[in-house]
């Protein structure tokens, strides 16, 4: 009785297999091999780098200081974290940012994305190139500018200089 059993199973198994390979075989093959055209579509900016993103976006300091605050207490590094961003029409994009690690590189590129620096004398895009350095609030004056200097019993203090 077993072997019955075992060969009814068996030949169920090849009838479902053989009907199972007739009902697809014909939508797989109706199926193009070949992959069709694909296009990708984008402008290629080329400007010259700018430096002097304060005269641009006034109270970028401060936007980031802020961004960045959260950055700080988290990691407690000092180094400097390279940007480079494009704006347009006032429009931050095409942020990139490396240093320190990717964690505090990504949360300073966030932070550039946010950036709100109002409408802009000219509409054409421009690049900016500067660096974000986390230094030590409790270094000696004369190695900080003033605007690096926390205020308020601050830690983090993003200095903006060009790269």
């Amino acid at each position: 009785m077993s072997t019955t059993f075992s060969l009814n199973r068996l030949l169920a198994g090849a009838a479902g297999a053989i009907a199972l390979t007739l009902a697809a075989g014909p939508a797989l093959a109706a199926q193009p091999t070949d992959m069709g055209r694909v296009e990708i579509r984008g402008k290629v900016l080329q400007a010259p780098v700018r430096y002097d993103v304060r005269a641009n976006c006034h109270d970028i300091d401060d936007q980031l200081q802020s961004a960045l605050q959260r950055t700080w207490e988290r990691e407690s590094r000092y180094g400097h974290v390279n940007v480079q961003f494009v704006m347009e029409n006032g429009n931050v994009s095409g942020v990139q940012a490396n240093g320190i690690s990717h964690r505090v590189a990504r949360d300073v590129r966030v932070a550039v994305n946010r950036l709100y620096c109002g409408p802009q004398v000219t509409a054409s895009a421009r690049i900016y190139r500067f660096d974000v350095a986390f230094v030590d609030p409790d270094a000696p004056r004369d190695t900080l500018t003033a605007s690096a200097k926390p205020a308020g019993g601050t830690r983090a203090a993003p200095l903006i200089r060009r790269s």
